[in-house]
């Protein structure tokens, strides 16, 4: 055995990371989530594939709030930077807007069409287009999982942002960059560097809310635990949460529904509770 990542080879830290592999059913998810979304964009008014850039993959799903001045949610979808789509994630929206948010659900363009760069700056264009087109003058918060957990922090410092939710993040990309990922995100030791968000944290930001679930993998866990750690240290505002009984898919159910923990977190946070 040879030891590249924090005492694991390379066998053992791609397993580290392999979400579907550690739960059981992780299948059922998926579809779930595709047909109560379906059933989201059926019942729910919206704009689908709102431009906010010239990529082909920019687009947003936009659900309008009752209220035009209400605050604006963007929620970024994980997939490790390399799967899933949009459509498969408007079903989160429904726990958001039972407090009064409106909500865009982005999409982004996927490894290896481009690098992990590439799609942190692809959210921050979404983040400035929403606040500049969609929501001016608005309060904003972005929300994202897994990898949409990174991209979320990746655009917290954004002016127009007033909190965010980060759920199941990954914070440090050098385990990615070890593991069997990289095929497909093809990361160098300099990229690294530049979209590792526990290597580059902002002086200022608005308050940070970081949910991890306590059944998910060891590493996981620890890279919220750490992040939430160096965020708290930089004198950074927010809380940390692990969320007894959640594995990395179920805890994104907790956040679709009004009653959920992290929901009910976030419109505390915004003034709506």
């Amino acid at each position: 055995m040879t030891a590249i990542w924090r005492g694991m080879d390379r066998a053992a830290l791609d397993a580290g990371y392999n979400n579907r592999a550690a739960v059981a059913d992780a299948d059922r998810y998926f579809t779930d989530w595709a047909e109560r979304s379906a059933e989201t964009r059926a019942t729910r008014p919206h704009r689908s594939n709102v431009r906010y850039g010239t990529n082909l993959a920019e687009t947003i799903d936009v659900f309008d709030a009752a209220n035009p001045n209400a605050p604006f949610l963007l929620f970024v979808h994980g997939g490790y930077w390399r799967a899933l789509d949009k459509a498969e994630f408007s079903f989160v929206v429904e726990g958001p807007m039972s407090f009064g948010f409106a909500a865009g659900v982005m999409n982004y363009t996927l490894a290896p069409a481009t690098t992990v760069e590439g799609i942190v700056a692809e959210v921050r264009r979404a983040v400035a287009w929403v606040a500049e087109k969609e929501a001016p003058g608005r309060a904003i918060y972005i929300a994202g999982h897994s990898a949409g957990g990174h991209l979320t922090v990746s655009a917290i410092d954004h002016p127009a942002v007033r909190g965010a939710l980060a759920i199941s993040g990954i914070y440090d990309l050098e385990p990615i960059r070890l593991s069997y990922l990289n095929d497909d995100l093809r990361l160098s030791a300099e990229e690294v560097e530049r979209v590792s968000p526990i290597r580059r944290l902002p002086s200022q930001a608005a308050p940070l809310l970081v949910t991890v679930g306590a059944e998910e993998l060891p590493e996981l866990r620890r890279q919220s635990a750490d992040y939430w750690a160096a965020w708290a240290t930089q004198g950074l505002a927010g809380a940390m949460v692990s969320m007894k009984g959640e594995n990395h898919f179920s805890i994104v159910d907790d956040f679709a529904r009004p009653e959920g923990l992290q929901t009910r977190m976030l419109a505390e946070l915004a003034g709506l509770l």
